[in-house]
């Protein structure tokens, strides 16, 4: 995907990031994002996920459940999985 968006976190500062990956569940109507922070050293491999909420083009990050952190790393696995095959 590769897009820069500007976000606010669950600690209401704003700061860009880089969309590697973003999703909607169908049955609950959430969107999930996967990022990286645009002001983290380009050779950092640490990679984020949030609940993600836009509001007329402004997007805000909300932490997520541990059920949810366990099934947004089941969709990063079946992606990597599906780009090694």
């Amino acid at each position: 995907m590769n897009e820069v968006i500007k976000i606010v976190n669950s600690d209401g500062n704003e700061m860009e990031v880089n969309v590697i990956m973003s999703f909607e569940v169908e049955e609950t109507g959430k969107q999930y994002i996967i990022y990286k922070k645009m002001d983290e050293e380009e050779n950092m491999d640490t990679i984020y996920a949030s609940l993600l909420q836009e509001n007329n083009g402004e997007y805000t990050l909300t932490d997520m459940t541990e059920e949810e952190w366990t099934f947004v790393k089941s969709v990063m696995g079946s992606v990597v999985n599906s780009k090694e095959d």
